[in-house]
């Protein structure tokens, strides 16, 4: 389990939406925050095709991006772990950071079944050196 959300958070960081959508089952329900400052609605998706949309939306804010989990706190199939997220706005040029928990239960086969992120906010100010 450990792996398909390290594996998650790698394919973000890359972009891949059709990898990270791999990761899910086809009836799988993520629940994200809004984030109006970047125009993120947030809410529950539900189904593949739904994640592909919200994912897809989410990737072509940012030119670049990394994603980054802190420690796995898990057991059988329910995980949760940080997240420290660092991306560079498509619109602006901007540099923003996001902390957030997520809560993760896994089907049998390993793959994510409900995915929920919590988050005490928007972004703010980063201070790394985006990767070119």
């Amino acid at each position: 389990m450990a792996a398909t959300i390290h594996q998650y958070f790698g394919q973000m960081s890359l972009g891949n939406v059709e990898s990270v959508l791999e990761l899910f089952e086809e009836d799988a329900v993520g629940v994200y925050p809004p984030m109006p400052s970047i125009e993120v609605e947030g809410g529950v998706v539900s189904g593949k095709d739904n994640l592909r949309t919200f994912y897809n939306g989410l990737v072509t804010k940012f030119t670049s991006q990394r994603a980054k989990a802190g420690i796995l706190l898990g057991k059988g199939l329910s995980w949760a772990t940080p997240l420290h997220f660092e991306g560079v706005l498509a619109q602006t040029g901007g540099v923003v950071s996001f902390d957030n928990i997520n809560y993760w239960e896994m089907s049998e086969r390993g793959l994510i079944k409900t995915l929920r992120v919590y988050s005490g906010g928007g972004p703010t100010k980063a201070t790394f050196t985006p990767r070119r």
